[in-house]
């Protein structure tokens, strides 16, 4: 079974337990009657994070970058 198959199920199995034992109305991305969504759901949420991982990049370089040229100038 792929990953997203597996992440996907345990999903379901969480939103069905909300429902069952917990009378609650699980996430969308939880809820197994909104498995047809899924993909769409899935999009929405790597736009989402997607300018997160930007600046995460870009500070990355801004952090790292000194570290490598002062590595470059002990070794």
């Amino acid at each position: 079974m792929q990953v997203a198959e597996l992440i996907a199920s345990e999903f379901f199995e969480q939103g069905d337990i909300e429902k069952r034992d917990l009378n609650m109305k699980p996430f969308d991305v939880m809820d197994r009657d909104k498995a047809s969504e899924l993909p769409r759901m899935q999009i929405g949420f790597i736009d989402g994070c997607l300018p997160v991982y930007k600046v995460t990049v870009s500070l990355l370089g801004v952090i790292i970058k000194p570290i490598i040229l002062n590595s470059d100038i002990v070794g």
